[in-house]
């Protein structure tokens, strides 16, 4: 069995959209045959981050983690598959010892970098721009296969650093059956349908979130439902409108995804395919939102699934056209299984894997 080290943050510290991909990285892997292992690269404290910008160094370095890495490479390993484009170093020590090295990119982290330190105006944002962009260079020269979420980050790293993806996999999730879950849990009464957000606490889903609420909200008559710690962002905001319940953290997001009529995705900026749109579709949910909460998700051939909307006014409209009484929708279930579970990407990664071999061999 061939084997494969990944190298990424704790992915048991948080669960967010990019902790649902770096799984999902490791079970596609799995399931084509790898023996995975990891390294974990911790989250720095804030001297080491400032040491890693001031030398130039990758995210999180720091004597010791290169120490542990070089111990950790005397294994033996046919690949050495990087969780993030923000590991420039090491990417670049693993492919000068000779191991064959992939690049996973969740975004193209210096744009994403580059939106956050627009929104935050801080200044340490913007000193992480150049030195994110620094890593993720060497990321893309030094790596042997690069790997993207949607074709327009392809395009960015070409333009950016001039190689692009070698092979384009978008966001997946395990399959499930979906019918099963909806007979088998019972639907609120037709006095409380509602629509639903789902979102973790970043620039990306706070700016969508803060115009649909300030926009939009109040001139729709649907209550909406927002979960997940994005509620944090607005504890002190004023003029909240009454539909807008704020759920917060929860255990399990079944009962909410199941008993919506359908899901918001006002999310306008960012990077990369967002996970909550495909977490969204896979729970066989209508899904309305702007443009890029639908990047990468090829849905036209699944009329109804993914409702894209070009301003405040469409998602008015949209939202008002809306059956409250649809709580499944085929069309989304459909377009899950055939573009975005775990099953329909396996095939596309092994293909990817064997291309290697045959340039290593040739």
């Amino acid at each position: 069995m061939k084997k494969i080290l990944i190298v990424s943050r704790d992915i048991t510290q948080k669960l967010d959209g990019g902790t649902l991909v770096s799984k999902r990285n490791e079970r596609l892997l799995q399931s084509i045959g790898f023996e995975t292992s990891r390294f974990i690269v911790p989250i720095p404290s804030l001297l080491t981050r400032i040491n890693n910008v001031i030398f130039s160094q990758s995210y999180g370095s720091t004597n010791a983690l290169m120490k542990s890495f070089r111990n950790k490479l005397r294994e033996q390993f046919d690949y050495i598959f990087f969780d993030g484009s923000i590991y420039g170093g090491y990417l670049k020590f693993a492919s000068q010892l000779g191991f064959k090295t992939i690049c996973f990119y969740h975004n193209v982290e210096s744009e994403y970098y580059r939106q956050k330190a627009e929104q935050t105006g801080s200044w340490t944002d913007k000193l992480m721009v150049p030195y994110i962009r620094y890593n993720e260079d060497i990321s893309t020269r030094y790596s042997d296969g690069r790997i993207t979420l949607n074709v327009r980050d392809s395009q960015l790293l070409i333009s950016q650093y001039g190689k692009g993806a070698d092979i384009v996999i978008p966001t997946s999730l395990p399959g499930r059956d979906i019918k099963s879950m909806y007979s088998s849990k019972s639907q609120e009464n037709n006095s409380t349908k509602y629509l639903l957000f789902v979102g973790s606490n970043f620039f990306a889903n706070y700016d969508g979130l803060n115009r649909f609420i300030y926009e939009i909200a109040s001139k729709i008559s649907w209550k909406i439902k927002v979960v997940g710690n994005i509620n944090e962002a607005f504890l002190n905001a004023k003029g909240i409108p009454e539909n807008i319940e704020f759920v917060g953290r929860v255990d399990s997001l079944d009962y909410y995804y199941i008993n919506a009529s359908a899901v918001i995705a006002p999310i306008y900026s960012g990077s990369g395919l967002k996970t909550k749109t495909v977490e969204a579709i896979g729970y066989g949910k209508t899904v309305i939102g702007f443009s890029e909460a639908f990047e990468g998700i090829d849905f036209e051939d699944y009329p109804g699934s993914c409702v894209c909307v070009a301003s405040d006014s469409d998602f008015i409209n949209k939202i008002n056209e809306l059956n409250p009484n649809q709580f499944y929708n085929e069309m989304s279930e459909k377009l899950f299984n055939e573009k975005l579970s775990d099953e329909a990407q396996i095939d596309f990664l092994s293909a990817f894997f064997k291309s290697l071999e045959d340039e290593q061999n040739y």
